[in-house]
């Protein structure tokens, strides 16, 4: 029985093991830095003021310049 080869496969399932618990724990940190940047952009857009349509004139905000 080789003893260096069953050290080795203990050794790759203890790295592999690592690798799988950090590439979970990145994934949970990234869906959490999302999340969190969901909510900010959610709270930005309902803190713009609506701005109310019956003041203004009926020319204005019906047509776009396209030319420059």
């Amino acid at each position: 029985m080789d003893v260096g080869s069953t050290a080795g496969l203990a050794s790759y399932t203890n790295t592999s093991a690592s690798n799988q618990v950090s590439t979970q724990v990145g994934i949970a940190t990234l869906k959490k830095a999302l999340d969190t940047q969901a909510e900010m952009a959610t709270q930005m857009v309902q803190s713009v003021p609506e701005v109310p349509t019956e003041a203004l004139p009926d020319n204005v905000g019906r047509n776009i310049n396209v030319t420059a």
